[in-house]
């Protein structure tokens, strides 16, 4: 049931608001995976950590310059965290992470770190929170790790993706993927997100074993991989994080709308659906690529109500100008059913 509401929220939404265009870059980059390294190792991000600390302890042989490089890096980040101011006053706590503007500056510093090509780059970047000692500090950390890193990405890492970096951007290309993510960028309304998308695969030091993760840093979708992970597997992956990413671009005004309805519902635990929404919409996107929905009384109403939309505008959701009644009515609906996806899910049908 839940593939099936999301599918009809989707219909409607590719009718309701423009989509962005976006482009898929997949990689397994050097850089990118000692970024991927040291926020892991620091706990900054999502990751398996346990298996990462293992790899570095175990596998590399931990040193003092490993944890001085280590604290340098987690230090300088603590600080950009703790000039961040609190989060805005809403009825609940927020899902989606820019809400926590300690962890939104957070992720800016390892965007920033992804982004940039040298120090001077990243100092560029990063002047709004760091001066350029402490921006040139942190450069220098990852410039250490990716040096560590370096004999055994050359050595073993760097072969796991071969053969998968080319077929994970080609399914991520595919007309399917694409049209799918556009309809997505339409239904969580996403504001301006970046037309470049980043897949980086990031091998796991316990490939043998099928125990991984992914993640997002802005535009820069992560996932490790294992032996067992096909292609798809992580086409499919990297389709659940740009969810979350899309979801994070809606403007904040709108996130904050989105509460209103699970305050008003009179529903035990609506806070709890509430904080399963963003997550719900990311399995249920990443479920339509295995399952979808062919035809349903839901598919034809949705289709009747967009007969009502009007086309010309290409106005968003919320959009409060020159409205119809019946486009009040329509775009009311999409928002019922995002909570739906939610109501849907916990409850099993």
């Amino acid at each position: 049931m839940d593939g099936l509401v999301l599918s009809l929220a989707l219909i409607v939404a590719s009718g309701a608001a423009p989509a962005a265009s976006l482009k898929f870059h997949c990689d397994a980059a050097e850089s990118a995976n000692a970024v991927y390294h040291v926020a892991c190792l620091a706990g900054h991000i999502p990751c398996t950590q346990d298996v990462f600390e293992r790899f570095w302890h175990d596998t590399l042989q931990w040193t003092a310059a490993d944890q001085r490089e280590l604290d340098a890096w987690t230090r300088g980040v603590k600080k950009v965290e703790n000039a961040a101011g609190p989060p805005r006053a809403a009825p609940y706590v927020g899902n989606y992470r820019s809400f926590f503007p300690e962890l939104d500056a957070r992720l800016r510093i390892l965007h920033a770190a992804l982004e940039s090509r040298s120090a001077s780059d990243f100092g560029r970047r990063t002047k709004q929170w760091l001066g350029a000692k402490e921006a040139a500090r942190l450069h220098d950390t990852i410039e250490y790790f990716r040096r560590r890193l370096q004999p055994w990405w050359e050595s073993t890492g760097h072969t796991i993706e071969k053969t998968r970096v080319r077929r994970v951007e080609k399914t991520l290309r595919s007309d399917k993927m694409v049209a799918l993510a556009r309809r997505v960028s339409a239904f969580v309304e996403a504001d301006a997100p970046a037309s470049d998308v980043h897949v980086h695969l990031i091998p796991s030091p316990e490939a043998r074993f099928d125990v991984a993760t992914g993640t997002f840093v802005v535009n820069h979708l992560f996932v490790e991989v294992t032996d067992a992970a096909a292609p798809d597997d992580l086409a499919s992956v990297s389709l659940h994080e740009l969810t979350h990413y899309l979801y994070e671009t809606a403007p904040a005004a709108k996130r904050l709308d989105l509460m209103q309805p699970f305050v008003r519902a009179e529903v035990p635990h609506a806070s709890a659906f509430y904080a399963l929404l963003n997550e719900a919409l990311a399995t249920a996107t990443q479920g339509l690529l295995v399952q979808r929905s062919r035809t349903s009384d839901l598919h034809q109403r949705a289709r009747l109500c967009l007969s009502g939309i009007p086309r010309r505008t290409g106005e968003p959701l919320h959009s409060r100008r020159g409205r119809r009644r019946s486009d009040r009515r329509c775009r009311q609906s999409v928002r019922e059913t995002q909570i739906g996806v939610v109501f849907g899910i916990a409850v099993g049908n």
